[in-house]
């Protein structure tokens, strides 16, 4: 464990120091690619070891006895103030790439590339890392049953917010459409192979139709809710009608960031 603590740090200072030289010469995702890996590489890879390091400290301090909760706290208080630092290590590093852009060529242009983070990568990355959030904790449920006790009424309106759930998440996709390069197919086709993973899981282990399972049955609610939404809204004009009254209206100043220029 000590050894861990002190190669990890090491390594993550070598490989920076090592990859700076590419600064400006090659991208990742828009990214530059020095930039990319101190904001997605290294800096996870700093929090794990700032956690692992505190842990270390806590545990093996004689002094120190915390309780569950306490740890719980002391971590999730370190975890948010990391969050805080970590929202700034990206904003710089997708600056800096901006920046590096117009170094190269003074009339780059900055909004189109900003807005293929905003139409594009940001959308598919938030919603399908809450896809894979939401699969893992509700897979989770079926093998750490909720110790709650709730009657059927309870239960059924558990599964009415998984109506309502999908029906949100189907709102919120197609309201933040870029319109471009097959969003909301790429979207459709997500959401039915997570609801087609949670039938094929639910005949390979047979959950209780309980509360006890309860995120497992809201996730599958929220996910056959959306689908439903996606085969039989997608193309209705009444629905599209609806929606647009919420749509963002200043959207017309966005680029046509695939096509070239």
């Amino acid at each position: 464990m000590q050894l861990l603590l002190l190669v990890i740090p090491s390594l993550a200072v070598v490989s920076a120091v090592l990859i700076y030289r590419h600064n400006g010469k090659k991208e990742v995702l828009k990214f530059d690619l020095v930039q990319f890996v101190y904001a997605f590489v290294l800096s996870p890879a700093l929090f794990v070891w700032l956690k692992s390091f505190l842990f270390y400290l806590v545990k093996t301090d004689p002094e120190l006895n915390f309780s569950s909760t306490q740890m719980y706290a002391l971590d999730t208080s370190f975890s948010v103030l990391f969050m805080f630092v970590y929202a700034f290590i990206v904003i710089h590093s997708l600056t800096k790439s901006f920046n590096l852009k117009r170094k190269e060529d003074p009339l780059y242009d900055v909004f189109r590339h900003s807005e293929y983070f905003h139409l594009w990568l940001t959308h598919l990355v938030m919603y399908l890392g809450i896809m894979l959030i939401a699969t893992v904790v509700s897979f989770t449920n079926l093998f750490l049953p909720l110790e709650l006790e709730t009657n059927r009424l309870g239960f059924y309106l558990l599964l009415l917010v998984g109506v309502f759930g999908g029906l949100g998440a189907f709102s919120g996709v197609w309201l933040s459409d870029p319109e471009e390069a097959n969003f909301l197919r790429i979207m459709k086709l997500a959401s039915g192979l997570v609801f087609l993973l949670h039938v094929i899981v639910y005949f390979l282990i047979e959950p209780g139709f309980s509360i006890k399972y309860g995120f497992y049955w809201l996730t599958l609610m929220t996910f056959a809710t959306a689908v439903f939404c996606f085969f039989f809204f997608h193309r209705s004009e009444k629905a599209k009608g609806l929606l647009e009254k919420f749509k963002h209206h200043k959207w017309e100043f966005k680029a046509d960031i695939f096509k070239k220029k």
